[in-house]
């Protein structure tokens, strides 16, 4: 069995179910945060994404790529990258990518489809939420608090963590940006996503409450109330301020 882009089998939902007894178990990720669950691990964390190790994976094996191969591992590679703008950009991203343009990708239609499709209902939740948004009196962390009541009647087409995140990252002198998100399954649980401008390490922070993820980019699934759990949370984060910045 084959597990991709997951730190931990847990990430996997009802797949980490399955008993693995008799089963050989390959684990090929780049989080940093990986916990080596694989009977094979292939775990690259300063590569830029999943869909990157797919690619060598590919040329290793000899096995000739398509359009439709091209363009889903473009798509691993653009979303993963943050559109090529975050720090696990390398040169050979872009020289995987520039192969991968050989193949007449569309890459206008490819970014059309995940970054301006957004449906005008879910563009009013979205500014609804940013209107929400708090900011510290540094002036470095921002955050969000969503609560369940907002989900529970809406259909979500876009994953409006990144799309929360990607504004809140765009402020100026913001070196943190954290949603912290009510789960809609269970009453006690809080799902908080960290996104760093690069001088934190997000991973650190969220590995302490039992998550994981990238330096800039992690997140974690914490017991208690919002309330509790925010204020929780940003302790912490005061206390990795104090040392970084």
């Amino acid at each position: 069995m084959a597990v991709l882009d997951c730190s931990d089998l847990e990430r996997t939902g009802k797949v980490s179910n399955i008993s693995l007894d008799r089963k050989i178990v390959l684990n090929i990720d780049h989080h940093i945060s990986n916990r080596m669950f694989g009977n094979i691990n292939w775990v690259e964390p300063y590569v830029s994404s999943t869909a990157e190790i797919i690619y060598k994976l590919y040329r290793k094996l000899h096995i000739p790529l398509n359009k439709d191969i091209a363009t889903a591992l473009y798509v691993g590679i653009l979303t993963d990258t943050g559109s090529f703008r975050y720090a696990n950009t390398k040169s050979l991203t872009h020289r995987v990518v520039s192969e991968l343009l050989k193949y007449d990708l569309d890459i206008v239609r490819i970014y059309r489809n995940i970054y301006e499709d957004i449906p005008f209902d879910e563009m009013k939740l979205l500014i609804k939420i940013l209107k929400g948004m708090k900011r510290d009196s540094s002036g470095k962390v921002i955050w969000f608090k969503l609560r369940r009541r907002l989900f529970k009647e809406t259909t979500l087409s876009l994953d409006i963590t990144e799309e929360v995140l990607k504004f809140a990252r765009a402020v100026k002198d913001v070196e943190l940006a954290i949603l912290f998100k009510e789960d809609l399954k269970s009453k006690n649980k809080i799902r908080v996503n960290f996104r760093s401008k690069g001088k934190l390490d997000v991973n650190k922070i969220a590995a302490s409450f039992g998550g994981g993820g990238h330096r800039q980019a992690s997140g974690a699934d914490i017991d208690g109330s919002l309330n509790t759990v925010t204020k929780k949370v940003l302790n912490r984060v005061y206390q990795e301020l104090k040392r970084k910045i």
